[in-house]
């Protein structure tokens, strides 16, 4: 007549025993998980053994239930799998309740299996290619639903990826649901060198005892190592490439700000109406798409800046060429000017005015001013890279020289003349 479940989660879990709602006849619980069955009849009975549903459709015996009085029994199993279980009752007429009229109450126990831990490892503002010397800054992120274990960082080459140490991570102590971490890895501190591809992934493992212990991994990480020279091209490439994109953007403000000017001096007849209310709207939201393509733009900036600091290649001047000239006016146009002249834009489309005409020319025009002073200094520069980026492969021709000459050198003293002979093949030498 009455059923009452309690439950009480594996040990590791460290979470107390919880009763079900009366009557529940149906629960998930854990696997590992010891349930406790308490039962009441209608009469008394003489004994009460708790049964299981096995695979071939006949139930198996588990045990007999304690006696708590006379009508009421209990008793604890902890299941290997899901099971169906029903007790099997017996009163002192020998009468049972199991019988082809009248199904006894049955009761579903679901094992849920632990979940593993879930990890977010993120490498901030590096992109596929760094130097040895680079300083990465990994932030790592850990949960588990019962707690943590160990928490670990793997790296290795991308060529061997069965053979990957793991190193711990500082300020970890056993036992946290979630556990956050950021910390400074550089490949030449733990053995990697210019050519190689190294791989990085977080992992963690929780206290499972039962059917574990879990693991659980964030995405790889896959980095270049690279010389400085090489990363410095591939900068350089990238920001030329980004300052076509503003370049295009600039032309595109300049139209918008001679569209505005015709608008404006054509013959005020009629021209106040509900169509030109309907122009300076469609401006505004081309304005605000501009700002947002800025704000695209400067993220990008923002990016090869970062990229310069981790790999310690930023300068004084490179931070102010690319901090204070490009990325922070960029900011201040997509945060402020340039939603300001989009407002200024509708206050005109609302009511046109000399006084809203006026703010709005001083607006586009400050806006458009901005840009080309920003695109100006980025021209500047790709001029200023291209001299150096010419003395780089000047240098690396004559390093290339001064070697071959030293190898030539040593040849013609070994005394082997079949190792001294010019290569007729290599042109230029």
């Amino acid at each position: 007549t009455d059923v009452a479940l309690n439950v009480t989660p594996p040990a590791y879990t460290r979470m107390d025993s919880y009763d079900l709602r009366a009557g529940q006849t149906v629960a998930e619980v854990l696997k590992g998980s010891i349930v406790r069955f308490r039962i009441k009849t209608d009469r008394p009975v003489r004994e009460a053994t708790l049964m299981r549903d096995a695979d071939g459709g006949q139930p198996v015996e588990v045990g007999l239930a304690q006696r708590m009085a006379v009508d009421s029994f209990h008793t604890v199993e902890r299941p290997a799998e899901s099971t169906v279980y029903h007790f099997r009752l017996v009163d002192r007429d020998g009468l049972s309740n199991e019988s082809e009229r009248v199904r006894p109450v049955r009761i579903s126990i679901r094992l849920v299996a632990d979940r593993p831990p879930k990890v977010r490892m993120q490498v901030k503002g590096v992109g596929e290619m760094v130097t040895p010397a680079a300083k990465l800054p990994i932030n790592a992120d850990f949960s588990d639903d019962y707690g943590l274990a160990a928490v670990s960082l793997l790296y290795g080459a991308a060529e061997q990826p069965t053979t990957r140490p793991a190193e711990a991570i500082p300020g970890f102590e056993s036992g946290p649901r979630r556990f956050q971490s950021d910390l400074i890895w550089t490949p030449a501190t733990h053995g990697f060198k210019e050519g190689d591809r190294v791989v990085l992934h977080a992992e963690a493992r929780d206290a499972d005892d039962v059917s574990g212990p879990n693991i659980g991994q964030s995405p790889t990480v896959t980095l270049r190592l690279v010389s400085r020279e090489e990363l410095l091209a591939e900068l350089n490439r990238r920001e030329q490439e980004y300052r076509q994109d503003f370049e295009r953007l600039v032309r595109a403000q300049e139209e918008l700000l001679n569209e505005w000017l015709a608008a404006v001096a054509a013959p005020k007849s009629g021209g106040r109406d509900a169509a030109t209310a309907q122009v300076w709207i469609q401006m505004a939201r081309r304005q605000r798409d501009y700002g947002a393509r800025a704000n695209a733009v400067r993220s990008q900036f923002e990016q090869i800046l970062s990229e310069w600091r981790i790999n310690q290649l930023a300068t004084p001047e490179v931070e102010e060429r690319l901090g204070g000239r490009i990325v922070v006016p960029m900011d201040v146009l997509h945060r402020e000017k340039m939603p300001a002249a989009a407002d200024d834009l509708e206050a005109m489309a609302k009511a046109w005015t000399d006084e809203t005409q006026q703010a709005t020319r001083l607006a586009l025009q400050a806006v458009l001013a901005d840009m080309k002073a920003i695109l100006a200094g980025m021209v500047k520069w790709e001029g200023f890279q291209e001299a150096v980026t010419l003395l780089r492969d000047i240098q690396k021709m004559q390093r290339q020289v001064s070697e071959e000459t030293d190898k030539r050198i040593e040849q013609a003293i070994s005394g082997d003349p079949a190792q001294s002979q010019p290569d007729r093949s290599s042109p230029g030498r």
